[in-house]
Order: C-alpha cells, then sequence, then structure tokens
C-alpha cells in the first residue's frame, strides 16, 4: 500500500510503505555488478578481440600478397625494357638477383616471398617469375607471371595445381 502525504490538502509526495522493498533497492545498489555480468562482459570483449585478430591476420597476408605483385610487375617491366633493347632477356642484368626475396633486407629480416626467376635460356626470349611465400605467408599460394603477361594466383605454395588470375 502506498501512503500518500499530504501538505495543506495536497499530495507531497508518495512512500511506499513495504521496507523490503526498500532494502531490497538498497542492497542491489551497494552489490555492484553481478558475476554474471562481468563474465558475460569478459565473453564480448573476448569474442570481439578474437574476430579483431583474425581479420587482421587475413588484412596483413592480402598486403603482403599484393606488395610481392607490385615487385613481379616491376621485375617483369623491367625485363621487358631489356628486351625491347636487346631482344633477348640473356644474359640477365647485375640488379635482379636470383632469388629475390620481399621486402628487402633494408626493409626487414623477415621475408615472406621468393621470386624465382626462370629463365629459356635457348631462345632468350620467355621468362616466368615466380614469388613463393615464405615464413609466415606460407599457406597463401604462389603468384606467377610470363613473358605474355600471364598473370596467375596458385592455391597451393608450388605454383601447381589450381589458380586464379589476378
Amino acid at each position: 500500500m502506498i501512503r500518500q502525504l499530504r501538505l495543506y490538502g495536497k499530495p507531497l509526495c508518495y512512500k511506499p510503505h513495504n521496507k523490503a522493498l526498500n532494502n531490497l533497492k538498497k542492497d542491489y545498489v551497494k552489490r555492484g555488478f553481478t558475476l554474471i555480468e562481468m563474465v558475460t562482459v569478459i565473453l564480448i570483449i573476448g569474442i570481439l578481440y578474437s574476430l579483431s585478430t583474425i581479420g587482421y591476420s587475413i588484412y596483413m597476408k592480402a598486403l603482403f600478397r599484393n606488395e610481392a605483385k607490385v615487385h613481379l610487375l616491376s621485375m617483369h617491366q623491367k625485363l621487358l625494357d631489356i628486351f625491347l633493347v636487346n631482344k633477348t632477356y640473356s644474359p640477365l642484368p647485375d640488379f635482379i638477383e636470383n632469388p629475390t626475396f620481399i621486402p628487402s633486407k633494408s626493409q626487414t629480416s623477415s621475408y615472406r616471398y621468393r621470386i624465382e626467376l626462370n629463365l629459356d635460356e635457348s631462345s632468350g626470349s620467355y621468362v616466368e617469375l615466380i614469388a613463393h611465400p615464405i615464413n609466415d605467408q606460407v599457406g597463401d599460394g604462389a603468384l606467377y607471371l610470363d613473358t605474355f603477361n600471364d598473370k596467375k594466383h596458385y592455391v597451393n605454395d608450388s605454383a601447381s595445381g589450381e589458380f586464379s588470375n589476378w
């Protein structure tokens, strides 16, 4: 029951008679967070952290794959320039190392791709560039580029089997 307080015949405020209800409200305010609430918050934070970590690792692999593509295209362009001048790819110039590692030593000590250069020695008119993933990039699939600008992204790291174009 609610008792109504009046002052000069007008209601002042409502005050509940039930003291158990008042004690319950005071106890709830004093207790703070329950264990279930804390576990729920920690669980939600853990799920968000794991999702962001997975997303970040996928993003970084794609970033390093794109970096390898840029290096492959750059090397391919340099080789084409040499071919246009000399009418052959052979002998290879000194600035193209075989194999070439990406990123270069000046950037970091942890390599992610090894670029292999295959040259047809007999004719000197056909070259293949293959970027094999190494270290933490293993399992991402090899990248392939040849003289005819045939660009492939292989499912496995050995540049054979299933592939998609890039």
